[in-house]
């Protein structure tokens, strides 16, 4: 009795109406009644709720003004991706396909629509699908071309189209368009994009997997021609350059069947770009089966030795890279010594000058490799010299 007095007693020491609970932990707490609560205790529980209730306000207010910040930052997200139910964070922090940008203005357009070619249709670019069973996604068997487009028209197209259609013929995928066609539908989605500075990617698959790797003839291709915005690189690259680094991946570990054909299956390039970025480099060097330079994982590699440009031969096992062979026919044409050559990493010491090209970035200055710096670490003339006349070439009519 005397314990039951002394609980009771406890009880009642917290205050009229309130009661002594306890939380999942264990630790006491008190607990306000709602009812039957009268007096001065009653003026106490109304303005602790009035406070409560001011502060809830307070953090709703504070929420709201944080969701406004959020999405200002967004604004320049299309309506129709702002009105999904729910848009993807990847694709606005990657800013494709969400993003597009005006280039010739120089800002981003809230209007802004991409627009996509699936076998035969132009769709907006979210729209744009192909199946789960398309042997490109389950097998990696495909192939596909990056072009770069200027003012609206695909650069250097001829070229791009002789090296699809040449891997095309080698893979025994049938490419039913011709270059004119294809060269057409590739502007067409650049001016209903609204895109003067574009990155047009054309994508050529087996079509439909039916069970097994037999190739059957009858199942039609899938051709898809994406476009993106140029966001180019900071200026700042082109003007100090860039590290690059020797990969542990071999460069016969990303040539599959056929080095000359550029796969949709990617992996090996994409694992020499990741230790590259693990060690704070900007690309990957891939070696030969030699241990001889061969080529980077995205782009051609050039140096200059004894002052002659030098670039690794097609026999080392590399991609024939379309700037690479613009570059090739600019230096014949202005009588600048140059030629293709075997080069080992031991050969780093006596490079005078070094840089890297693809098609969406041009020539690009390589001032490191590794630890090692090439000559006194900055661009050099010939770099400097054949830059300028790439960006002449690419400013000729298409």
């Amino acid at each position: 009795m005397r314990k039951s007095s002394e609980k009771k007693k406890k009880k009642q020491d917290v205050g009229p109406g309130s009661v002594v609970a306890r939380d999942r932990a264990g630790a006491a707490r008190v607990v306000v009644s709602r009812k039957n609560v009268t007096g001065p205790a009653a003026a106490s529980t109304q303005k602790n709720r009035s406070a409560n209730h001011s502060d809830a306000r307070e953090r709703a207010g504070t929420t709201r003004a944080r969701e406004h910040t959020a999405a200002t930052r967004v604004t320049s997200v299309p309506k129709n991706v702002a009105n999904r139910a729910v848009a993807s964070a990847a694709e606005i922090r990657s800013g494709s396909p969400v993003i597009a940008r005006d280039h010739t203005a120089g800002r981003a357009r809230e209007d802004a629509r991409l627009y996509a070619y699936v076998n035969g249709q132009i769709v907006p670019s979210e729209q744009a699908v192909v199946s789960v069973f398309d042997r490109g996604i389950v097998l990696g068997d495909g192939l596909f071309e990056t072009v770069r487009a200027v003012n609206g028209k695909p650069q250097f197209f001829d070229l791009h189209y002789h090296r699809l259609a040449k891997s095309a013929k080698r893979l025994r995928i049938q490419l039913d368009l011709d270059q004119h066609e294809l060269y057409r539908l590739a502007g067409q989605l650049c001016r209903q994009s609204k895109l003067s500075d574009a990155v047009v990617r054309i994508t050529l698959t087996r079509g439909r997997y039916l069970g097994g790797l037999a190739i059957d003839k009858s199942i039609p291709p899938t051709l898809i021609i994406t476009v993106a915005p140029v966001s180019g690189l900071p200026p700042k690259l082109y003007a100090k350059g860039v590290k690059v680094a020797i990969s542990s991946i071999n460069k016969a570990a990303a040539s599959g069947l056929d080095a000359s054909i550029k796969s949709t299956n990617y992996l090996a390039n994409i694992f020499a770009k990741a230790e590259a970025d693990k060690r704070g480099a900007y690309e990957a060097i891939l070696l030969g089966p030699h241990g001889e330079i061969a080529e980077l994982s995205t782009a051609s590699f050039f140096c200059v030795i004894g002052g002659k440009v030098l670039t690794p031969p097609i026999g080392t096992g590399i991609l024939p890279g379309i700037t690479r062979q613009i570059l090739l026919r600019i230096l014949k044409r202005e009588s600048i010594p140059h030629g293709e050559a075997t080069i080992f990493p031991k050969d780093v010491g006596h490079m005078q000058e070094a840089f890297l090209c693809s098609s969406v970035r041009g020539p690009l200055p390589i001032t490191r490799i590794d630890a090692r710096k090439i000559a006194d670490g900055k661009p050099g003339p010939l770099f400097q010299r054949l830059r300028a006349l790439y960006d002449a070439e690419c400013a000729q009519p298409a």
